[in-house]
């Protein structure tokens, strides 16, 4: 528990310092909610941190996994309005990043059950809501990414 809160305190840290990002890879993009942009450049703030605080580089890796998933997330939730593409979005930019199918799955379904939690606290004002609808936003966001495993196994068997 000890080491869950501190990873949650370092995340927020990151995303905050990575507030004034306002460019991607010399790309302007549109601000998310918490003022950071850019998947990669809240991914670096993260790791580097996490590793600062923990001198752990599997504890800073997965931050900068979950922080680059959770912007992702943001960026295309505040684009789309859609959840669905918001966790695909999550996955890829992890994806991207790390070509590990296990490590973007996890950001991606962390990631939504944050996004999910945080919504239903601010409307409701309830924790206990609040982690329900986490959960339900968790087990949503690993079907369908599941699903989407699936096919992708299938059209590569099919190449």
């Amino acid at each position: 528990m000890k080491k869950t809160l501190m990873i949650v305190a370092v995340l927020a840290l990151a995303l905050g310092v990575t507030a004034g990002v306002t460019a991607c890879d010399g790309k302007s993009t549109a601000k998310s909610v918490d003022g950071s942009s850019c998947p990669k450049a809240a991914a670096k703030a993260a790791y580097d941190s996490t590793y600062e605080a923990t001198g752990c580089s599997k504890t800073a890796q997965s931050a900068a996994n979950d922080a680059m998933a959770q912007t992702a997330y943001k960026n295309s939730y505040a684009t789309t309005g859609c959840s669905k593409t918001a966790t695909k979005a999550a996955y890829g930019a992890v994806y991207d990043a790390t070509k590990c199918t296990k490590s973007a799955t996890a950001a991606a379904t962390n990631a939504a059950k944050k996004a999910a939690y945080d919504a239903s606290y601010a409307e409701k004002g309830c924790s206990k809501s609040a982690g329900q609808a986490a959960d339900e936003a968790a087990k949503n966001a690993e079907d369908l990414l599941a699903s989407n495993d699936e096919a992708v196994t299938t059209e590569e068997s099919a190449s």
